[in-house]
């Protein structure tokens, strides 16, 4: 018996929202997960304050998307899976956790998309750099660079 099934049968007064969440997971693995490469990006760090990006383009951009996007449905796919199975071993706190963590993997989602459209809609991408990227400051592996009085990268 799938998840789904168990909740239904575990929760019959919540039959409705439990069908929405079975269509929602229908809709979201219609979506297929697309090939993209995890760019390098070189980052300029500044001594009190937030790095910048030296560089971004198309393919960091859309590698990035595609990155935040395939790896939040994973994650949050991973995470309803687990908040479902301890939610019917009734091991509320780690279900809440879980739950937590989703909300929070969903939120990280939407702000790079926040970043991305607003940038998009202004074209106005070297505020992309200050934000530190598409994926709020994560931007994948990044090669640091501090910044020394005699301008030489660190060793």
């Amino acid at each position: 018996m799938d998840l789904v099934t168990e909740l239904k049968a575990a929760f019959p007064s919540c039959e409705p929202y439990i069908s929405e969440l079975e269509r929602l997971r229908r809709e979201t693995e219609s979506i297929p997960f697309v090939g993209f490469f995890e760019p390098k990006v070189a980052i300029c760090s500044k001594e009190g304050g937030p790095g910048a990006l030296l560089v971004i383009d198309d393919a960091t951009l859309t590698s990035w998307v595609a990155h935040v996007s395939c790896g939040t449905r994973a994650r949050m796919r991973s995470l309803e899976n687990a908040f479902v199975s301890e939610l019917l071993a009734a091991r509320l706190v780690s279900a809440m956790a879980m739950v937590r963590a989703h909300m929070e993997t969903a939120a990280f989602s939407a702000y790079g998309l926040e970043r991305a459209g607003a940038c998009a809609d202004s074209n106005q991408w070297d505020e992309m750099k200050a934000a530190g990227g598409a994926a709020g400051g994560s931007g994948g592996p990044a090669i640091f660079e501090k910044r020394r009085k005699s301008n030489q990268a660190p060793r």
